[in-house]
């Protein structure tokens, strides 16, 4: 990463894998502010811990894709079809409260400190029990067996202010009761084991010059002779790309209370592969104010490039409530869910989404 403000004292700024480097000749006036300015601006796009930032992407675009793709209180059912989606945040050294302490900080364009993830899909699934099959299949009764699939992909270039998304979710999973409900009115006793692939990508960028919002400047001093002012104005790009690939492992049980609500909960062992992407580049003038007017001191560039992977195993919890809309004697026909899901990872999502059962 290199930044360059000339005419200004020749210093630098060393965050771990990135740097800024100041190559300008002296300046008598500005000189002693360039340290102030470098920090300012290492703050604002949080350069010591890019690293992390993205691994906490890369991370949090896994666990936005949990749950999905599957379903843990409908009960019994042939087809399923629904859709859904999930926002999900992952603190790298970092704790929870700190992250959830420092959303209101967030500057309009500056980066945050911690991962983030999202995702939407559709998802159909079928039980294996009115196939002309085997009944067994090893050990396997497949009755007992439900097969889902989940998939999304979307673009969208400029969507406003120079802001581009596309994303992608895609995944294969197989649903294995273990156990089957007891009950009516209040139903109980059902373990799902889940397993399957998951495969989530999400890409944001943002390109100031094509869009109408500019990003905020950078600014150090009082604009007096012995504290003088410096500003930085940037154009450019800032960019994130996160993908994951996971292979979860579950176990889950629901209570169903008088039809119309069912509660679920389950544990898990996920499997992780990926990567998270944080490119920055910009570029634009330094002002500069001593107390006598503003006028252009310089210039300055900002370019890097920082790439980090996911734990490869964690463990996760989740918990959800699904409300039974269309109520039937051994499940639901129509649900909606609302399901939250913590990692040992630091990890926090909330997934929501709506199933049909027939």
């Amino acid at each position: 990463m290199l930044l360059t403000l000339s005419p200004l004292t020749a210093g630098s700024y060393g965050g771990g894998p990135t740097q800024i480097v100041l190559t300008p000749a002296n300046d008598a006036t500005y000189g002693a502010q360039t340290g102030a300015l470098l920090n300012a601006i290492a703050n604002k796009y949080q350069l010591s811990a890019l690293s992390d930032i993205a691994k906490g992407n890369s991370s949090a675009q896994s666990l936005a894709a949990m749950g999905s793709g599957t379903s843990y209180a409908m009960g019994d059912y042939t087809f399923l079809v629904g859709g859904g989606g999930a926002l999900a945040i992952n603190a790298v050294n970092q704790t929870l409260g700190d992250v959830v302490g420092k959303l209101g900080d967030l500057s309009s364009d500056g980066m945050p400190r911690f991962g983030v993830g999202a995702q939407l899909s559709a998802v159909v699934g079928m039980n294996l029990k009115n196939l002309r099959t085997p009944r067994y299949l090893g050990p396997f009764e497949l009755s007992r067996l439900t097969i889902l699939a989940n998939f999304m992909s979307t673009s969208a270039n400029n969507l406003t202010n120079g802001l581009s998304l596309s994303a992608t979710v895609a995944g294969l999973h197989a649903q294995y009761q273990m156990r089957r409900a007891q009950g009516t009115r209040i139903q109980y006793g059902e373990v799902l084991l889940t397993t399957g692939f998951d495969y989530s990508r999400l890409a944001a960028a943002y390109d100031s010059t094509s869009g109408s919002k500019a990003l905020t400047t950078t600014t150090v001093g009082s604009s007096t002779g012995a504290d003088p002012q410096l500003t930085w104005a940037p154009t450019g790009t800032l960019a994130i790309t996160s993908g994951s690939g996971t292979v979860p492992v579950e176990v889950s049980t629901y209570l169903r209370l008088f039809y119309v609500l069912s509660l679920y909960a389950g544990g898990a062992v996920d499997f992780n592969i990926g990567k998270a992407t944080t490119d920055i580049h910009l570029s634009g003038t330094v002002t500069g104010n001593a107390g006598a007017g503003t006028s252009t001191v310089g210039s300055g560039s900002l370019d890097v490039s920082i790439s980090a992977s996911p734990q490869f195993a964690s463990a996760r919890g989740f918990i959800g409530l699904q409300l039974n809309l269309v109520p039937a004697p051994n499940g639901s026909m129509l649900g909606l869910f609302v399901q939250g899901n913590a990692t040992t990872l630091n990890g926090f999502s909330i997934a929501s989404g709506l199933r049909a059962a027939f």
